[in-house]
């Protein structure tokens, strides 16, 4: 595992920061995740239960997330932290 040296607050800071960022994203995409399976319940003209528009332009699109490069991009900025 590679450790910063102690003189690198600016890199570290960076690092902090772009893990914060990644972990919401993460977080973000587990959200529009877990509405997949309703996805698949969705009815052109029919009223969605959780929000009830009758327009559902995402109801067919598979899920685009890339859920596993966020979660390596998170690791390999906190293996360079320790």
């Amino acid at each position: 595992m590679f450790k910063l040296p102690n003189n690198c607050p600016a890199t570290l800071k960076f690092l902090e920061k772009e893990i914060e960022a990644l972990t919401k994203r993460k977080k973000l995409q587990l959200q529009f995740a877990s509405l997949d399976e309703h996805r698949k319940y969705l009815k052109d003209g029919e009223p969605c239960a959780l929000c009830g528009s009758t327009d559902h332009p995402y109801a067919h699109a598979q899920n685009l997330l890339h859920l596993g490069e966020v979660e390596l991009e998170i690791f390999k900025n906190r293996s360079f932290q320790h």
